[in-house]
């Protein structure tokens, strides 16, 4: 004990640029984080999230970070959304790590509550943010040298990359910022501040940004080019056990939830659906009336809005497309798409040449079926609103026929080991 506080004194007297570079020499790839029976995948059967939320529930317990909830689960209403994705670590059939991976979406992000300025920086810069968050680690896992949270980080790294991310944010204590910041080069914007998703805990708002540049960086500052010391470098290695979804052309999202696993979570286990407000209630509705029949959300018919009040639900993708705008063809890339338009991302985007009520001509490929859309631009955005790089919206003159039914192909599938 007296080693271990004597060591603590001394590492506090170290400059910052000293305690990272520590840090790095000190840390080395576990041998449990080897284990060929390890599998880290998307949570997409009742069981598996039953066990995700089980275990956040009772390590945030455990920490002090909320109060016991009779269901013995942890999940919100950000577990209710297909933008949302949860992480695990199986080690056999066992769950013995979780976290969550939280696009940036109409609900905004976890973080927004105290980081929303933090945030609004990144996504003034064009960021398309995802938030890693509930991390959890079983506690016969914890002494292993971080073999779990390396394995999730491997896992979300590529999957945030996978999914077009360009920003991975998350808020920690302010003890882990120099694990973070050292291991894996995140970047620290803002001041302390108490999070009210965890019983006010003190929390740091941390991001790091996914380019070559960055990923340079992080291998550059190990000064190692051994794997077994060079975290980064590991995490970038080839590896069967990472179960990543295969998807549909320009998908970036993997809803697992059913309506038998909506109701069984949100309505038996939980009371999570009555507390949701009128406006959360109705994009609940606008989401799951998209992927569903109204017959197939009967449980929910107690709240059931007016049909005629719902938006068609915007769908994110990353779908490359091509333009015509009076004599120019340009290349484009929708962003989010439903029956009656899509937001195009095109960086050259000049307010002189595309402009409000202007006629263009999408054309593009979903799933089995090709689109042609005439199209007029609805509103136009330079990149310095919420969750759009620089591009416009525009509005479809007639809906497309068939869209719908490609775009509610976009599930969950399962990669083969």
């Amino acid at each position: 004990m007296v080693t271990k506080l004597l060591f603590q004194a001394l590492f506090r007297a170290l400059s910052k640029p000293q305690r990272l570079k520590l840090i790095r020499n000190l840390t080395r790839v576990p041998p449990l984080a080897h284990d060929p029976k390890l599998r880290v995948k998307i949570a997409d059967t009742k069981e598996e999230l039953e066990q995700a939320y089980r275990l956040l529930h009772d390590c945030y317990v455990g920490q002090g970070l909320m109060s016991p909830h009779p269901s013995g689960l942890r999940c919100n209403i950000y577990s209710l959304l297909p933008e949302t994705s949860t992480v695990i670590v199986k080690h056999g059939e066992k769950i013995v790590g979780t976290c969550a991976l939280i696009r940036d979406s109409r609900m905004n992000l976890p973080s927004d509550g105290i980081f929303l300025e933090q945030n609004n920086q990144l996504r003034r810069e064009g960021g398309r943010l995802i938030e890693a968050s509930a991390l959890a680690v079983d506690r016969e896992y914890r002494s292993t040298g971080h073999a779990m949270s390396f394995l999730l980080m491997k896992f979300m790294y590529h999957y945030a990359l996978n999914v077009h991310g360009t920003h991975l944010v998350a808020t920690l204590h302010p003890r882990a910022q120099d694990f973070y910041e050292g291991l894996w080069s995140f970047e620290r914007l803002g001041p302390v501040a108490e999070y009210k998703y965890v019983n006010k805990a003190l929390a740091v708002y941390m991001h790091l940004p996914l380019n070559p540049l960055k990923l340079l960086e992080m291998v550059a500052r190990y000064e190692s080019a051994d794997h077994a010391r060079n975290i980064v470098l590991w995490a970038h290695e080839d590896d069967p056990r990472l179960l990543y979804p295969s998807r549909e052309n320009g998908q970036i999202m993997d809803p697992v939830m059913t309506p038998d696993l909506l109701e069984y979570f949100f309505l038996e286990k939980t009371d999570l659906f009555e507390k949701l407000n009128p406006e959360q209630r109705k994009l609940f509705f606008e989401i799951y009336l998209h992927y569903f029949d109204a017959s197939q959300l009967k449980r929910f018919a107690t709240v059931f809005p007016d049909v005629e009040d719902l938006r068609p639900l915007r769908v994110l993708i990353n779908l490359p497309a091509g333009m015509r705008a009076g004599h120019d063809f340009h290349i484009v890339k929708l962003l989010d798409i439903s029956s009656g338009g899509a937001y195009v991302e095109f960086r050259d985007f000049d307010p002189r040449s595309l402009y409000l009520g202007k006629q263009v001509e999408l054309f593009f490929r979903i799933g089995s079926r090709s689109f042609q859309a005439a199209s007029q631009i609805a509103w136009c955005h330079q990149g310095h609103g919420r969750r759009y790089p620089p591009g416009f919206g525009v509005r479809f003159a007639t809906p497309l026929i068939g869209l719908k039914d490609e775009l509610k192909k976009f599930v969950y599938h399962r990669e083969a080991a």
